[in-house]
């Protein structure tokens, strides 16, 4: 009884560290820098979001007004799209929150970070 409660409580630790989203980094040296354009810095940090691999992005406005940015990592055509408020950054995360989840880039098959052709564009609301 006692080993079937331990092999238990093994699996739901497993399937919490399996399944947790990866926490972002805090120190600058983590977050590589992809480019700033018209003082807004794009940033990226290699994870996971349950299995599959990911680049989390954190943007900073350090503007004093609103913008919205256009952008497309792999050259490929697709863009998304985010405003961002004066002064704002904002991190990417697996939360179900689309303002955050907007912010992660699913990694192409048979890509890698190194494959990023970003397009950026930045405009002022």
């Amino acid at each position: 009884m006692k080993a079937k409660s331990l092999f238990v409580i093994g699996m739901m630790m497993f399937l919490m560290m399996a399944f947790h989203p990866k926490s972002h980094a805090q120190s600058p040296q983590d977050w590589k820098l992809i480019n700033t354009v018209k003082n807004v810095s794009i940033y990226y940090e290699q994870g996971t979001c349950s299995t599959a691999g990911v680049l989390f992005l954190k943007m900073i406005n350090n503007n004093s007004q609103p913008v919205t940015v256009d952008w497309s990592l792999w050259d490929d055509g697709v863009f998304k799209k985010i405003q961002l408020a004066a002064n704002e950054t904002l991190t990417g995360a697996c939360k179900n929150q689309l303002r955050l989840y907007t912010l992660i880039e699913f990694i192409p098959k048979n890509k890698s970070a190194g494959d990023i052709r970003p397009m950026i564009k930045v405009t002022d609301l």
